[in-house]
């Protein structure tokens, strides 16, 4: 006897077309594969997101983190200074 069980689920026709579009566009077997494949997925993510609790960042760490970003965007506004510059 298999371990699998059954699900019944009810979809208005239009969702129904487009998970059989996307399961032929995704080469699966059919909808309900590709329906198994995205609760699997989704099941997957929910755990490992349980066991990895994001903890708060630290002070130090956003203040490193707005320097960083900063520091990234600073080459774009010196150039766009530039080139209002030469502009002028």
């Amino acid at each position: 006897m298999s371990n699998r069980k059954r699900i019944n689920l009810s979809i208005s026709e239009s969702l129904c077309n487009d998970i059989e579009q996307l399961a032929r566009l995704g080469r699966f077997n059919g909808p309900c594969a590709l329906v198994t494949a995205l609760v699997e997925a989704y099941c997957k993510f929910a755990k490992e997101s349980k066991k990895k609790p994001k903890a708060p960042k630290t002070i130090t760490e956003e203040i490193n983190e707005m320097f960083k970003n900063l520091a990234e965007e600073e080459p774009e506004i010196m150039s766009e200074r530039k080139k209002q510059n030469k502009f002028k």
